[in-house]
Parts: C-alpha cells; structure tokens; sequence
C-alpha cells in the first residue's frame, strides 16, 4: 500500500505532497514510520529511468543505505534540478525487512519539430515560423502556444492576410517527452492598397507623394509596404537635401467589406539645407553621405 511522502514543488523548496508549505518533522510525516530502516527499491513513475540517468545511479538515498527525511529531501532536489519533471513527489511502502521507494511526477514536455504550411508563399511560411518563437527543445505549455498563435497571426496582418486562420495539430511523442507541432495556414484574400493619406507640408502633391511611395492602387499589401513608402519618400528629400525633412506612418487600416487597406503618413518636407565645407577637399558626394548620417 502506497503511503504518503514527500514532494518537490516548482520553486526548488521540499514541501509535504499533500500542498502545505511548511515542512513537517519527521515525526510527523508518514515516511517517519520506515526512519532508520534499509531502503530495499527504489523505482520511478512520470519519467523513465533511462532518462534521468546518471542521477538514480548517484542519488542521495540510495538503495541499501538507512531511510532518512535529509537523503530523501536531497534526492527529490536532484531528480526536480534534472528539468525532466514538473512536479515531483515521493511515495513509501513496506518491503521485506525495509522500505520501498517510489518518486513519480508530472513529466516536462518539451518543443519537438515545429513547422508551418499552407501561406502564400515559402518566404511568408518562414515568416510564421520564426514569429513563432518557438524553438525545438525548449519548454512546452500551452500559453506559450497561445503567444506563438497570436504573434503569427499579427505577422500574416503584416502581409495582408487579414481574414487567414492558423491551426495547429500537436503530435505528441510520451516517450521522448517531445510535443511536435504543425501550424496550417488557412488562406484568405491578401489586402490591396487603398486610400493613401498625408497631413503636414509634405512639399509634394499626394498622386506624387503615392508614387515615391510604391502605393499604388490595387497593389499587394507585404510586411515591407510600410517601410518601403517611407524609404521612397525619404529618399527624395535627401535628393533635395532636405535634412531636416520628417515623415511617419501614422496608421494602416484594413476594411474586411473593400479588402484594402488605408494609409495615413504625416510629412514634412522642411527647408532645403546647403552645406559648404572650408579648410579641407571634399567631394560633394561624400558631403551628401556624411550629412545624411549623422
């Protein structure tokens, strides 16, 4: 008959398997009836021994060594330290002229293969699968795949898919304590460019500010669009030698009715800047790279 012991908590501290924080005396503790007596086995539940191993082979109370709270509190610390178990706990029934040991716990499960089908392309598959963050051999629940779900969802916003689903099929492998995943991307319309919008004193007319912008009409909404309008622009306005020119992307809407998505940026040209340089030889191309970085 399995009676209770003692256990391992996710803080690294021996508390009683029964929940309490305080660490009752031996006396007290169901273990405390087998103190002193030879401990004849020593078997484990939750994880297999092949994989806590060399641990059983060095563990504190050993087989055939006397029964103490000390030894057994040690041996719960090494097998939890071991990452291997979420819980553990130590249960203790009579055997022959001594005691038999049995540690059992809730196993660790770790992130397996992760892979991603199913989006428009390969390049926005690895797009997801790095979104992910999850990576083989690292721990297991299922907030962390919630987080991962939502991070893969915002990147397949960020390349258009708005109206895209993910669903993911686990595949667990008990044995290795190893949870495989596989993400499928259901596709959906990708987003087209719509409304593009400027506030401030951009210094150029909107169908010219769209242009430097590569918005145009109709055109596939990616994950660069943003930045890409915003490099286009810019680069216009070092050709001016404007340097104290601003712009920003305000917003990026979608609306699920039209399947596009509106831009607003805020852009200021500013005054042309000419810069001369006394006392030395310089190109003017070299006075146009040094003054548009720093």
């Amino acid at each position: 008959m399995a009676l209770r012991g003692w256990s391992q908590n996710p803080a690294g501290a021996a508390v009683p398997a029964g929940g309490s924080a305080a660490i009752p005396s031996l006396a007290a503790d169901s273990l405390a009836q087998w103190e002193g007596l030879p401990v004849r086995r020593i078997s484990y539940e939750g994880v297999a021994v092949d994989r806590l191993r060399p641990i059983p082979d060095h563990l504190a109370q050993a087989i055939g060594t006397p029964l103490t709270r000390d030894f057994v509190k040690r041996s719960l610390r090494q097998l939890y330290s071991s990452g291997l178990f979420d819980t553990i706990q130590v249960t203790g029934a009579p055997e022959m002229d001594g005691v038999a040991l049995v540690f059992a716990g809730t196993p660790r499960i770790f992130i397996g293969i992760v892979t991603v089908d199913g989006a428009k392309s390969g390049t926005v598959n690895t797009q997801l699968l790095r979104a992910s963050q999850l990576a083989s051999g690292t721990r297991f629940s299922q907030s962390r795949l919630a987080q991962a779900l939502e991070q893969m969802r915002r990147t397949l916003a960020e390349n258009g898919f708005h109206d895209s689903t993910i669903e993911p099929e686990l595949k667990p492998h008990p044995e290795d304590q190893l949870e495989d995943i596989a993400f499928h991307v259901i596709g959906g319309p990708q987003a087209r460019v719509g409304a593009v919008e400027v506030t401030g004193d951009p210094g150029m007319s909107a169908d010219e500010f769209r242009r430097l912008a590569h918005l145009k009409p109709g055109a596939r909404v990616e994950q660069d669009t943003g930045n890409r309008a915003l490099a286009g622009v810019l680069k216009r306005y070092q050709r001016q030698n404007r340097l104290e020119a601003e712009i920003k992307l305000e917003s990026q809407q979608y609306d699920a009715g039209t399947q596009k998505s509106s831009f607003r940026f805020a852009a200021t040209g500013g005054p042309v800047v000419r810069v001369l340089v006394s006392g030395a030889s310089m190109s003017a191309e070299r006075v146009k790279r040094w003054t548009t970085t720093c």
